[in-house]
């Protein structure tokens, strides 16, 4: 083995052996689904086995809106701190989609007069990457700071269904048309 195989080799194994942070959504297809006026999220895994802290800083939705808007849950200031890295804190950080709660990556909220068919994007998820715990007392955020925004990108796609009376007013309805001829026929009899 001469020197430049031996250095290719070395380098080749530095970068199989360097981990990099993994995000995936919940669901994992990144398919939601809703009728007009409906609100649809995500959730997430994250994992991260490198040697650095990640923290979950916020999200952006690109694609068309025309048929709804994009709400970023991890931005807002009331969102908990997701952290993965090294111990004490865990490599991998989920969190389902709770619309009530505001939890999860973030909620795509469905237009009232949206068209029945698909709307595709994609999911950006900001991160930083510290060199410090963030969870730590003795955290410097301008001295660790390792990234200070990556992102990860994952696709997605919001099915519209066309939203469908219930049963119930579809009877109302019939009911409401019912009343409304027979009145008329009452009349025409009292005029003529």
């Amino acid at each position: 083995m001469n020197y430049i195989q031996f250095a290719l080799l070395i380098c080749v194994s530095s970068v199989l052996a360097s981990a990099s942070p993994i995000f995936s959504l919940t669901p994992s297809n990144g398919v939601v689904s809703g009728t007009d006026g409906a609100v649809v999220g995500w959730g997430f895994t994250v994992t991260n086995d490198t040697s650095d802290w990640l923290v979950l800083t916020g999200s952006s939705f690109t694609g068309s809106t025309l048929n709804g808007s994009y709400v970023d849950y991890l931005g807002q200031p009331t969102a908990p701190l997701y952290i993965a890295g090294p111990a004490p804190e865990n490599t991998t950080v989920s969190q389902s989609w709770d619309q009530a709660a505001k939890l999860g990556v973030g909620e795509f909220d469905i237009s009232p007069v949206a068209s029945p068919g698909p709307i595709d994007g994609d999911i950006l998820v900001h991160y930083s990457l510290f060199s410090q715990d963030p969870n730590d007392p003795n955290f410097q955020p301008d001295t660790s700071t390792v990234v200070a925004d990556a992102t990860f990108s994952a696709p997605v796609q919001i099915d519209v269904g066309a939203n469908v009376p219930e049963p119930r007013v579809i009877g109302l309805l019939l009911a409401a048309a019912a009343l409304i001829v027979w009145r008329q026929r009452k009349l025409r009899r009292f005029m003529a």
